[in-house]
């Protein structure tokens, strides 16, 4: 009896260690598990930040943008009566904070302008805006000085620093006097955004 006795102890006690054995590996595989949620939830944060990253106060970026020509814009065919034909380009992403490159002239302009934009965080303003001004012809009625946007656009630009975008054509909208667009040319340029670092 007590043989059997110690062999049905033996057997208890190999079904709790078997038990527990079993309960720890469930238990290591529910660690595993959220182990594996939490990293990953970890990882799209952090990809979240570096997208959106922690601006400080003295952080700047800067956006250059590069315009080479325009195309298609003012044609003879549509606007016979324009003779003056001088132009330049408006830039800005944030209001109130234009920026412009030279005059030239011609049915295809061409400017080979870079522009340096200032940014606190690109994030705060997703698009770049953009309008092709004439001025000098006195046949655009309404304008004290002649000048008319002839083509505007609003463009995605980069948000990463050291992020480069090259030659890109971007449709251009005219608008007419009724306060409605029509597509008309297209304008060329290139774009890259750099941060300034930390000013002291």
């Amino acid at each position: 009896m007590r043989n059997n006795d110690s062999l049905t102890l033996r057997n208890n006690d190999n079904n709790t260690i078997t038990g527990d054995k079993q309960k720890k590996k469930r238990f290591s595989t529910d660690d595993d598990d959220d182990c594996q949620i939490l990293t990953e939830q970890r990882a799209r944060t952090m990809q979240n930040m570096k997208l959106k990253s922690v601006i400080t106060d003295n952080t700047r970026y800067i956006l250059h943008v590069k315009i080479i020509k325009a195309l298609g814009i003012d044609s003879p065919m549509l606007h016979p009566l324009v003779r003056h034909r001088f132009y330049k380009v408006a830039l800005w992403v944030e209001p109130n904070k234009e920026y412009y490159t030279s005059v030239v002239q011609g049915c295809t302009p061409q400017w080979l302008d870079i522009l340096h934009i200032d940014l606190k965080n690109p994030c705060d303003h997703p698009f770049l805006y953009v309008e092709v001004l004439r001025f000098g012809s006195k046949v655009d009625p309404g304008t004290s000085t002649g000048m008319v946007v002839v083509g505007r656009a609003r463009i995605s630009y980069p948000k990463e620093p050291g992020c480069e975008v090259t030659g890109k054509l971007v449709d251009l909208l005219r608008p007419d006097q009724g306060g409605k667009a029509k597509p008309e040319g297209v304008i060329r340029l290139s774009m890259k955004l750099e941060r300034f670092g930390s000013f002291s």
